[in-house]
């Protein structure tokens, strides 16, 4: 270490030496280490200018950093403020002494975050503590809660883990992982990181954000803020405060909701259309990838597709109406000649498919954004382009329709013409067409759903519609194609709910009502056919009842139930019919939660679980009886942490400890490895409702005299 606290690297070249330099600055700035900035420069001279815009640009983001942490929200930098936040630290430090606090690094409007060290394991960590503490609204304290819960289902090394939780003197708190590191545009900035570093980097983040996407978390308030990249390079996702859970594991979602319609959920210049909208029923994980979107164009540009500053409803008009700037023009702007040269049509596209306003044209997910910048980087043809160019096909089409309309026309005619002729060979081919579609739909259904039980829900959809577009050519009234068309529109009706996609969702359940509605003119007293409309009815009623209208999933959900037991009597052996009755009760138990008619809940939730026990008992080899047991007893206990009495958590922990220590058996013996996705997905939210129950317990016990 020489006289201004940095080493001479001189075997290194110039780009890797200013770098090093960097590098051992901030962490003896970290470590307390006073730094002249000047005698670097001066010790430094062969690595000049480019050296010293770099540390000037160092400094810059430390002072922010610095004046964002002395600077309370709302306050601005007045001594009160100052003194207040100055005596919550003391009263952390006498209070939560399980903790050494070191000091304050973030605040915003829900929490304070503080640097900490857990004496029982020497470890620093992130410590959360709720801004208002005993005078928190119970929204408040319902989100907090909420965050831990979604915190610890999610496990990714790029998302922050959740150590501890508890309540301290009715201040809610928890313990993270601690990542030293700058918010993801200062690391941009401060390294200058070229268009394709830039990439790199946002491809691990959407990585990380695809992978709370397969756990049912949408995060909603996706900025730089909220991304750290640590001093490896590495990039972590944090802040779930507005998540929102779209599994419907979180207990307590019935009695309290963190948004509604209406309102604005996230940070002004990032949020989706629908956000912006305040259409909260909308958000799924598309609207993540529009936030991201946003994120990708700063940080390759430096600035924002669209105005975002003045009158804040001039600014959310412009979200949901104003089309974005392209990011070379930006560049050109500013004179970023160099950097615009990075810039291809290619990654144009991606990111412009990222912020279309219209939710189903951007990608089906995080997944597929960084698919789509993996192909960019490796120089391979981009998807966004080339679903760019059918769009534009489409509007071309529909902007010179006379023309397509007459060259339609001739079409049909010669195409009339040439079945003339051939419509004998057709007659006697249609039979084996229709054989060969069906085989054809029947993989492509089966593909479809090997990929949906390993949790490749984008490539699931592929192969669904797929399905779906062999049998829309093939337009026959066979029973045969009939069957796999309904089979292929209620899977990716379901596909689409368990996503979010309610929406999307909706015309292919309608869609499967009409196919199983043929089938039942073909052959009226079809018990097959009977059954398939009761599972449509059902999925109806998801889809209601997931939109938040459990008045009009009840009716649906009471004729599905009546369907199945007025067929169990024709086949009373048939466990997978017992298995669906048992999955309508379990819903219509959700349902009447919803509607508080909680005795008629409990009732359909006990039916329920005593038929998956008895096929567990009956079929102990069949993994799915189990697995759906396991999750009936985990509603059980939601319908019990519901009620939040001391008694009904007890119940509840017992019905979590239960369901939990079957699953863990089914995974030990290494039978069921083919439902590792669902089983994680239960225990996940098993451990959360458990953590809930404890935290609950501590608060009790807090408050008690």
């Amino acid at each position: 270490m020489s006289a201004d606290g940095v080493t001479g690297h001189p075997n290194e070249d110039k780009p890797a030496a200013i770098d090093t330099i960097l590098r051992e600055v901030t962490v003896s700035v970290r470590s307390g280490v006073g730094i002249d900035f000047k005698a670097i420069e001066r010790g430094h001279p062969d690595l000049m200018p480019e050296l010293g815009e770099r540390l000037d640009r160092f400094q810059t983001i430390q002072a922010a950093a610095r004046q964002a942490r002395e600077s309370p929200p709302g306050t601005g930098s007045s001594g009160a403020a100052a003194s207040t936040f100055d005596q919550d630290i003391e009263f952390l430090r006498e209070t939560l002494t399980r903790y050494d606090i070191l000091e304050r690094i973030h605040h915003g409007g829900q929490g304070v975050v503080y640097r900490a060290v857990q004496r029982s394991t020497k470890r620093t960590v992130a410590l959360k503590v709720l801004l208002d503490g005993p005078l928190a609204s119970e929204r408040q304290r319902y989100r907090f809660e909420r965050e831990v819960e979604l915190i610890s289902r999610l496990r990714h090394p790029q998302i922050v883990t959740a150590y501890d939780s508890g309540v301290v003197r009715g201040r809610q708190y928890f313990a993270m992982e601690f990542v030293d590191g700058l918010n993801i545009d200062d690391y941009v900035l401060l390294h200058r990181l070229s268009v394709r570093e830039t990439i790199q980097l946002v491809q691990s983040v959407c990585e990380a954000i695809s992978a709370a996407h397969q756990r049912g978390v949408i995060h909603r308030d996706i900025k730089p803020s909220n991304m750290l990249v640590d001093m490896d390079g590495l990039p972590y996702i944090l802040d779930f405060g507005l998540a929102k859970d779209i599994t419907g594991w979180c207990a307590g979602d019935s009695a309290l909701s963190v948004s509604m319609d209406g309102r604005v959920v996230g940070t002004l210049p990032y949020l989706s259309p629908e956000q912006a909208a305040g259409l909260t029923d909308h958000v799924d994980v598309r609207s993540d990838i529009y936030s991201l979107g946003i994120v990708l164009f700063e940080l390759i540009t430096d600035c924002l597709p669209y105005p975002v500053e003045g009158d804040p409803r001039t600014v959310l008009d412009h979200i949901q109406s104003r089309e974005p700037m392209g990011m070379r023009k930006a560049l050109l702007e500013q004179n970023e000649d160099i950097r615009a040269a990075q810039v291809n049509d290619d990654l144009e596209k991606v990111v412009l498919k990222c912020l279309q306003k219209d939710k189903s044209r951007r990608y089906e997910s995080a997944a597929a954004l960084a698919a789509d910048l993996g192909r960019w980087l490796k120089g391979e043809a981009v998807e966004a382009k080339a679903a760019s160019r059918f769009y534009l096909l489409r509007k071309t089409v529909r902007r010179y329709r006379i023309h397509a309309t007459i060259a339609a026309t001739l079409l049909a005619i010669l195409l009339t013409a040439l079945v003339a002729v051939t419509m004998a060979w057709r007659r006697a081919d249609r039979i084996a067409r229709i054989g060969q579609a069906g085989l054809q739909m029947g993989s492509f259904l089966r593909l479809g759903t090997t990929h949906r039980d390993a949790g490749r829900l984008g490539q699931a959809i592929a192969m669904l519609e797929k399905a779906i577009e062999i049998g829309d050519y093939v337009a026959a009234s066979d029973p045969f194609v009939l069957r796999h068309l309904w089979d292929a529109h209620n899977c990716l009706a379901e596909l689409y709910v368990e996503t979010g996609r309610v929406d999307d969702a909706v015309p292919h359940c309608e869609e499967a009502v009409v196919y199983v509605r043929q089938l039942l003119t073909i052959e009226p007293g079809n018990p097959q056919w009977q059954r398939f409309l009761a599972i449509s009815h059902e999925l109806r009623g998801r889809i209601a009842l997931t939109q938040g209208d459990p008045s009009r999933a009840f009716p649906l959900f009471e004729q599905a139930i009546s369907m199945y037991r007025e067929l169990l009597p024709l086949d009373p052996l048939n466990t997978s019919l017992e298995s669906d009755l048992a999955f309508a009760l379990g819903l219509q138990g959700m349902c009447c939660r919803k509607l508080e008619r909680f005795d008629d809940s409990m009732q359909h939730h006990r039916e329920a679980h005593a038929i998956y026990k008895r096929l567990v008992e009956t079929e102990p080899d069949v993994l799915d009886h189990a697995i759906a047991l396991s999750r009936m007893e985990g509603r059980l206990a939601v319908w019990h942490l519901s009620q939040r009495t001391e008694a009904d958590d007890q119940t509840a922990s017992k019905w979590l400890k239960r369901a939990a220590d079957r699953l863990t058996r089914l995974r030990d013996t290494g039978r069921a490895a083919s439902h590792e996705w669902d089983i994680t997905g239960i225990l996940d939210a098993i451990r959360a409702n458990q953590k809930l129950v404890l935290t609950r317990s501590e608060r009790r016990a807090s408050e008690e005299p």
